[in-house]
Parts: structure tokens; C-alpha cells; sequence
């Protein structure tokens, strides 16, 4: 699946959950749990799709989705920006950087 976000575009990798995916390719989500508990990885859905295999036990409002315990179910686009010091980010943590495709 494709993810979008603010500042880049990237395939999301076999067997890899939305909040790996965001923290493999630099972007700034917070988090706690990894479970659907606490909320704190909550984030902006612009458009696509996902599922949860049970119901998050926090609190998600209309247009926010949880990254750490969600299923993909279509590409998305999310309102989430890379860490402010990208400097940080290593190149080949994009697979692929599809942005410098275009």
C-alpha cells in the first residue's frame, strides 16, 4: 500500500504496521502503547481505509485513525509531518523515496 503524508510518499513493507512504517521513514508520531490504549499515536486521516482486528479501548474521533494497532486496508494519506531534524533520516530508510520520482 502507498502512504502519503505532508512531506513524503512511501510503500508500506510486508508484515510492517502504519506506526513502524512512519517511524521507519522519519515522521513525528508519538506513542505509548503499540496497542490501541493510550491514543497518544493518533493521527489525521485525509483519505483511504483501515480496519482494527478488536476496538481500540482509546478514544479515536472522526478523521483520525491509530497507527500503532490498525490494519491497512487501502492507500492513504495522512496529515503527518517528517521530525523537524531530517537530517537524522537516513536515505535509504525510504523504500522507495517516491517522491524523487516524480
Amino acid at each position: 500500500m502507498e502512504i502519503i503524508t505532508r512531506d513524503h510518499r512511501f510503500l508500506l513493507q510486508e508484515n510492517e504496521n502504519l506506526l513502524e512504517a512512519l517511524e521507519r521513514t522519519g515522521h513525528e508520531v508519538a506513542y505509548q502503547c503499540r496497542s490501541g490504549y493510550c491514543g497518544a499515536c493518533r493521527v489525521k486521516i485525509l483519505s483511504g481505509s483501515v480496519s482494527y482486528p478488536s476496538t481500540p479501548l482509546a478514544y479515536i474521533g472522526q478523521g483520525e485513525i491509530l497507527p500503532c494497532c490498525c490494519r491497512v486496508q487501502s492507500d492513504l494519506q495522512l496529515d503527518v509531518a517528517l521530525k523537524e531534524h531530517t537530517a537524522e533520516r537516513q536515505k535509504d530508510l525510504f523504500v522507495p523515496d517516491l517522491f524523487d520520482e516524480e
